[in-house]
């Protein structure tokens, strides 16, 4: 039986567990984290936060995901603060930004990819995005944003990523 994925979204949510980062690799870092919605662990709905290891407070992103038992699943909405590229509509979403290329932090919003992608939200694929009208200047700005936007209500568990900036 599938979710109702815009009731699900909307709720109000708490992560399941203490998220902690782990190196996914020797560049990326990564917390993959289960989400519960009224005391109960959805399976398959949950947060992601990946970092870079050597770039400090740049290149965040943080997502909420939904990946269904046997079928393909992915992000239902993503926010990137200072991403290293920038974000091209490609002629679709609202009209002031289907075709300017979003430089900077941005937000890809569940209602906007649910309306113009529907198909591919929950994919892998959030084709639409629109820049934050204040970007956050720490990471715990940041925290606070996707708690606003994502309603995780217990974001504040995610700390700091374990940066090692390069010397070099």
């Amino acid at each position: 039986m599938a979710l109702d994925l815009p009731a699900l979204f909307q709720s109000e949510k708490l992560l399941a567990i203490e998220p902690n980062w782990a190196e996914q690799d020797s560049e990326v870092l990564t917390v993959i984290c289960p989400i519960e919605v009224d005391g109960v662990a959805i399976e398959g709905f949950q947060f992601r936060a990946t970092a870079r290891k050597r770039l400090p407070d740049e290149m965040l992103t943080f997502q909420v995901e939904y990946h269904p038992s046997g079928e393909p699943g992915g992000p239902l909405a993503r926010i990137e603060w200072r991403p290293l590229s920038s974000h091209n509509n490609k002629g679709k979403g609202p009209p002031k930004w289907r075709n300017r290329i979003i430089v900077g932090c941005h937000h890809h919003r569940f209602d906007l990819n649910l309306k113009y992608a529907p198909k591919v939200l929950g994919r892998g694929n959030l084709p639409i995005a629109v820049p934050l009208d204040s970007s956050p200047t720490s990471f715990f700005e940041l925290l606070d944003l996707v708690k606003k936007e994502f309603r995780i209500n217990n974001i504040e568990w995610l700390g700091v990523p374990p940066w090692e900036p390069s010397l070099i």
